[in-house]
């Protein structure tokens, strides 16, 4: 009975052990170096996705400040308080549903909350004729920088940003 009662212990223990390895084993993302003017470069240089959208992610969009003015229509809902600034890449004219937007917080913001309500919020049909299912809205958090990815490649986007900030 004792020796039963030790192995159940033991195996336990070694439960435990392996239990708690593996939550503190996450990933912590650091904040990405850089502006996020820069960020969003080496975001587009290194994202996996083919030649053609490459392309046209150098050529085919552009990039302004997120505003009070243009929050709702980037984030879906208005600035937070808590975001020190932004910056919104979108398509100049295209028949394709695109948006990647990078926000910096203030230290100490919840960016998880944040980037929940906005992944939530998002309008993923405010394009005149092109929309992007719910699914293929992406946020992912790195720090004090959120990245919001509205676009079918969101999963490459988020790849690539998680790269940026290890």
């Amino acid at each position: 009975m004792k020796k039963t009662w030790k192995s159940v212990a033991c195996l336990s223990a070694a439960l435990l052990l392996v239990l708690s390895a593996a939550c503190t084993s996450r990933l912590v993302l650091s904040t990405p170096e850089g502006s996020l003017e820069e960020i969003l470069d080496r975001l587009y240089e290194t994202v996996e996705i083919d030649e053609g959208m490459k392309g046209w992610l150098r050529e085919g969009l552009a990039t302004e400040p997120i505003t009070a003015e243009k929050a709702e229509y980037f984030l879906g809902i208005p600035l937070p308080d808590s975001v020190v600034e932004g910056i919104a890449s979108e398509p100049v004219m295209s028949g394709s549903a695109f948006s990647v937007c990078l926000l910096r917080v203030k230290d100490g913001t919840d960016t998880e909350a944040l980037a929940k309500q906005i992944r939530n919020n998002v309008n993923t049909f405010k394009w005149v004729c092109v929309g992007v299912e719910k699914e293929n809205v992406r946020t992912l958090c790195a720090g004090n920088v959120i990245l919001l990815a509205v676009t079918e490649d969101s999963k490459a986007f988020v790849k690539a940003f998680r790269a940026l900030a290890q």
